[in-house]
């Protein structure tokens, strides 16, 4: 039951930082997830996968989460150094 609410966190997160620090596309964000198209006729219609649009979304993904780690990374080596922690 926890993992399931952490993931359902993580999900929430990834979406809103998607939308609206990295500015996707909510429609590939809602793709990425598996959101499933809310028109029936659009379900039944709908085969795009947008691909290369998806692979830039996940390399922004990527790279955010990288920046955010070496922030926490830089925030305690210095903290360590003026021995806060």
């Amino acid at each position: 039951m926890a993992s399931d609410s952490r993931l359902f966190i993580w999900r929430a997160q990834a979406r809103t930082i998607l939308d609206e620090v990295l500015g996707v596309r909510t429609d590939f964000i809602e793709h990425l997830l598996a959101h499933a198209v809310r028109d029936p006729n659009g379900r039944a219609y709908n085969r795009t996968a947008h691909l290369p649009e998806r692979h830039k979304m996940m390399q922004q993904w990527a790279d955010y989460l990288d920046a955010a780690k070496s922030a926490i990374t830089s925030t305690r080596f210095l903290c360590k150094a003026l021995r806060l922690i």
